[in-house]
């Protein structure tokens, strides 16, 4: 794994195994945690119901690929006792922006790829407007991409000599599947793990 020594699977949490996920991490004392946030606080939900502290030894928690919302930062900043960490950024690796403090303003790495925040005319937005993140690659020789309309929006926070600022990105959402057993599976890890036999299963 790019990101750690251990990895933990969204795709079967539940009532029934929420136990063994919990004990899983109250064990394993992780200093960092790093997954989506829908599935970080639904561990954290979990492990408040049945009383396991699994933030023990937690220093901070980096929330990734779903739009993170404030009732769900709250509760995994409570359960776990740790700062919480925003992350936003693409498969296509264009562009990388993290957050660095209680604000949750994102610095977007200028390194990484260059980013413009654009109305429906194609004009760049001002401090404080929602606009489409649209990104060009500064580094893929092989297909770069070049003002590449990625169909999330976000917030212009402004810039300075070094740093493009996003208030807020409203890009990935939440979205699931419910499968037979009535249980949610989240849709990021299904696409992200490329389950595509799965996906073939889908009906409705």
């Amino acid at each position: 794994m790019p990101f750690g020594s251990w990895a933990l699977s969204s795709l079967y949490l539940n009532e029934k195994t929420a136990l063994i996920y919990c004990n899983y991490i109250f064990n394993l004392k992780p200093d960092y945690i790093r997954g989506y946030p829908s599935f970080v606080y639904e561990i954290a939900c979990h492990a408040e119901r049945m009383i396991i502290d699994v933030g023990s030894s937690v220093k901070a928690i980096e929330l990734t690929s779903e739009t993170a919302y404030e009732y769900q930062i709250e509760k995994i900043k409570k359960v776990f006792h740790a700062k919480v960490y925003l992350q936003y950024g693409h498969t296509e690796a264009c562009v990388c922006a993290n957050t660095f403090d209680d604000t949750y303003k994102y610095k977007v790495e200028p390194l990484y790829g260059y980013v413009e925040i654009l109305d429906k005319n194609n004009n760049h937005v001002k401090e404080g407007e929602v606009g489409e993140l649209v990104v060009t690659t500064l580094h893929n020789r092989v297909m770069p991409l070049i003002r590449y309309r990625t169909g999330d929006m976000a917030e212009y926070g402004g810039k300075d000599d070094r740093f493009l600022y996003l208030n807020k990105v409203m890009g990935r959402s939440q979205d699931y599947l419910i499968n037979r057993n009535k249980e949610k599976v989240l849709l990021t890890a299904l696409i992200f793990a490329q389950h595509l036999i799965a996906l073939g299963h889908i009906y409705k």
